[in-house]
């Protein structure tokens, strides 16, 4: 075909989803052979190996591929476990394709389906599927047949989303709806982890900590700014400071979030300052430096030499 816009606005769709398609199966394939034989590989430059070699490929006419999950357990249980492995398997393909495709067609069918039907045995981890299994099952079930074995619902059910868009599409939607679920359900169970616990001096009150626990994005922003409303919050001593030891600033919801407290405090009147950023969300922090203009900031020692001497009623005021 020729080489110019309608031809790209024709497979543009079906190159990204080969794309993804075969650099996940690439991963994969990499992962498995890492836990297999207790190495860490070179996931970058698998990955640049095979888009180059795929661009050449194309180049010549020929067809783009990938890292196969199967084949890599073969070569690991047949203890082709170096690079080397792979050079002579491309070599004896290319052999084969060019040189002795009559002796291929001698193989019988059977023998190579009994070959892929084992390397499909090795490859199903038997034990995770009876975890997901008994997801399905209610506890009293479980416990009657002795099932002590259990998966969370959310990976069995991505686990079985993906088989099923896989077989009835194709594998490329089934990954994606996969690392749609997962997404999801990671968002949904992080947005409840937001904690927020409340110090008080119980000897002068004149000070008031917030310490904050927990992930601070755009799916905490609203229920971590719920934790504070100003029908409680104006009653709480003039100096307040929000210790933020245990949280984590992800995105620019959660920085919005973490400024709208501070507001809140401030146009009551009162002396607030926050503490204990870590490294990660002050670099993200500074990208944003406007946003902070006028906000005081307290170091650890600060904090804990105001606290000296002291004795502090704790209680937890919320969690979003």
């Amino acid at each position: 075909p020729p080489f110019n816009v309608d031809t790209l606005r024709a497979v543009y769709l079906y190159g990204f989803a080969v794309f993804g398609t075969g650099l996940s199966e690439s991963l994969l394939a990499t992962q498995i052979v890492d836990e297999l034989t207790e190495v860490k590989g070179a996931k970058n430059r698998v990955a640049v190996g095979q888009g180059a070699a795929n661009v050449i490929s194309a180049i010549f006419g020929g067809m783009g591929g990938s890292g196969s999950i199967a084949q890599s357990i073969v070569a690991n249980h047949s203890d082709g476990i170096t690079n080397l492995c792979a050079c002579i398997a491309g070599l004896c393909t290319l052999t084969f394709v060019y040189g002795a495709h009559g002796v291929v067609n001698i193989i019988p069918l059977g023998a190579i389906a009994g070959i892929m039907i084992w390397a499909a045995f090795k490859l199903v981890d038997w034990e995770s599927l009876l975890q997901a299994f008994a997801s399905l099952l209610p506890l009293r079930v479980r416990d009657k047949i002795n099932l002590d074995c259990k998966t969370p619902r959310a990976d069995a059910l991505t686990m079985f989303a993906v088989m099923a868009f896989t077989l009835c599409l194709d594998l490329s939607i089934g990954l994606l709806s996969g690392v749609i679920i997962a997404a999801f359900v990671y968002v949904w169970d992080s947005s409840t982890r937001v904690i927020v616990e409340r110090e008080v001096n119980a000897e002068e009150s004149t000070s008031v900590i917030y310490n904050v626990t927990g992930p601070l994005f755009f799916a905490t922003a609203g229920g971590f700014c719920d934790i504070f409303p100003l029908e409680e919050i104006q009653f709480d001593p003039d100096e307040c400071v929000i210790l933020l030891e245990g949280a984590e600033v992800y995105d620019y919801s959660g920085m919005v979030a973490l400024k709208k407290v501070y507001d809140r405090f401030a146009d009551l009147g009162k002396v607030v300052a926050l503490s204990s950023i870590s490294p990660t969300s002050r670099r993200l922090m500074e990208k944003t430096a406007y946003m902070w203009q006028g906000v005081n900031f307290l170091e650890v020692e600060e904090v804990d030499a105001s606290l000296n001497d002291s004795t502090l009623n704790s209680g937890s005021l919320g969690q979003a």
